[in-house]
């Protein structure tokens, strides 16, 4: 019994050498070089985000943006003239009254259309510049510049003409005076976008989904501008042509109106929904643009637009 207790004790006494004895082997005599430190901790950067209503930038970018654009042209005038034209029985008008079929073209002497009425509208494309600042404030900044190609018109509808049918009797017959003008403008606009909802995130990586609600101011100049003045017989196409075999005569053609308002501002706002990640994103947006003058200086003919606009934004530079 004594012999058993001895030899236990000896290896005890030997294991608890051991232990004192022991060291951590080095990343070195691991076959690890010793400047990498294993357990060295990453530094991430800090995530700053703000959500909700009124979201706030958490840093500060400027990003570029193609864009394209398309509006709806609203003209109001009533009972006008414009100085250059030929005066005819009716002043014009922005509205129209009667079927828009009467309004297509007719080929010569057939009952076949040659082309469709010329709509009230608006193409543009450009490109917005956005300034986001980081000031704790729930705004960016934009501008944009662009060209548009507008082509719009006025209307006269007399019905005090007539004709003699094959049968001598008399019929009243419509006949459309028509207005066409066709601009090219140039466009400088400019305001702020304020977020009424989403989010800003700044980590690793920008990124903010907003929707937004736009301000701002658009001047126009007009680089060149063509106006046509022509009469055009509305119901009875298929009974009724002038001399020279059409549906439709010119009075004038292709001039610049004398008194054509060159510079114009227009005040916009709109709403829009975007996201971007790293200036990199897409954004919708509807306007409405209003005017704050006339295209004339002789009659009151003022153009306002519903806008659709569509922005791919490529890049940008963040700090």
């Amino acid at each position: 019994m004594r012999a058993i207790l001895l030899l236990f004790l000896a290896l005890n006494t030997f294991v608890l050498a051991q232990e004192r004895e022991w060291k951590p082997k080095s990343f070195d005599s691991l076959g690890v070089e010793s400047d990498i430190d294993l357990f060295e901790e990453v530094d991430e950067k800090e995530t700053n985000y703000s959500s909700g209503y009124f979201p706030i930038p958490q840093s500060w970018s400027f990003t570029i943006g193609v864009l394209s654009q398309s509006s709806l042209i609203n003209n109001n005038a009533n009972g006008i003239l414009p100085t250059g034209l030929t005066k005819t029985n009716l002043p014009y008008t922005s509205e129209y009254n009667s079927e828009d079929s009467f309004l297509d073209f007719k080929e010569k002497f057939s009952d076949d259309d040659e082309s469709a009425l010329t709509t009230n509208n608006n193409y543009n494309i450009g490109l917005e510049y956005k300034l986001t600042p980081n000031i704790g404030l729930p705004i960016e900044l934009r501008a944009s510049t662009s060209i548009s190609w507008n082509t719009s018109s006025l209307y006269s509808e007399d019905r005090s003409k007539s004709y003699l049918q094959y049968d001598n009797t008399s019929r009243s017959y419509l006949e459309i005076g028509n207005i066409l003008l066709e601009e090219t403008i140039l466009e400088f606009a400019g305001g702020v976008n304020i977020p009424l909802y989403g989010a800003y995130v700044s980590q690793q990586v920008d990124f903010s989904s907003l929707y937004s609600l736009y301000i701002g101011a658009n001047l126009n100049e007009v680089l060149s501008s063509c106006t046509s003045q022509y009469l055009q017989i509305g119901n009875v196409k298929e009974k009724l042509r002038y001399e020279n075999g059409l549906d439709t005569t010119h009075l004038v053609s292709n001039i610049e109106l004398p008194t054509l308002v060159k510079s114009r501002l227009y005040l916009e706002v709109g709403l829009s929904s975007s996201f971007e990640v790293n200036g990199y994103g897409a954004k919708i947006e509807v306007k409405y643009i209003a005017p704050t003058q006339s295209i004339l200086k002789d009659e009151s003919w003022r153009q306002s637009q519903f806008r659709l606009a569509f922005i791919l934004y490529f890049g940008g530079a963040f700090w």
